[in-house]
């Protein structure tokens, strides 16, 4: 199990942020701003996090394995 003593809260970073304006700026050009970035990188992020209240554990593994089959560093 886990321990979370030593968690520390994920922090949105600027790249992030870029990447964020960026598309704002494609799917909605008239509302690109910085807080509306950082607001849409929010509700992705809790998009995530209840994923992992909603899927099985089974599901979750399933979704893993999804991501390390496209990572160059775990697939292999």
């Amino acid at each position: 199990m886990k321990d979370f003593k030593n968690f520390k809260e994920y922090k949105i970073t600027e790249a992030e942020i870029e990447k964020a304006l960026h598309i704002l700026s494609v799917a909605d050009p008239k509302n690109v701003t910085r807080e509306n970035a950082i607001g849409f990188l929010e509700h992705l992020w809790s998009k995530v996090h209840s994923l992992t209240h909603v899927k099985t554990t089974d599901e979750l593994i399933k979704l893993y394995h999804e991501y390390a089959k496209g990572n160059q560093k775990l697939a292999g």
